[in-house]
């Protein structure tokens, strides 16, 4: 506990978390800016890293993923992941909406949500 405030608490204990901002909200902006700085300096010498390369024109991008979400009108959506370019053509190609957006067989979760119970709605 550095500077008298936590800083790595759990992430569900928000008692910790208030208390720490407040703590750290008094301060002046000095004493912010060399708090930032020793967070940062561990993290310091990847995170140049990564933003050089993010940055780099020079480095080649690659496709590693392809998604295609399809919604409906209900606003309900469909997620299917591809590896490939062609992969994704060829289910859009073959992509049939009665077959291919079927909830039929998907839990009705407004009447049914436990089966020991009466549904919640008629």
């Amino acid at each position: 506990m550095k500077h008298g405030i936590v800083f790595d608490w759990t992430e569900k204990n928000r008692e910790q978390a208030m208390s720490s901002w407040g703590a750290y909200g008094v301060l002046d902006d000095k004493k912010k800016r060399e708090i930032a700085l020793e967070i940062l300096e561990t993290i310091k010498e990847p995170l140049q890293a990564a933003i050089r390369t993010a940055l780099d024109e020079n480095i080649p991008r690659e496709i590693s993923a392809i998604s295609v979400v399809v919604r409906n009108t209900l606003g309900e959506t469909f997620s299917h992941n591809f590896e490939s370019i062609e992969d994704a053509i060829m289910f859009l190609n073959a992509f049939d909406e009665d077959r291919d957006m079927n909830t039929d067989d998907a839990e009705n979760l407004l009447f049914k949500l436990n089966e020991d119970q009466p549904p919640l709605f008629e």
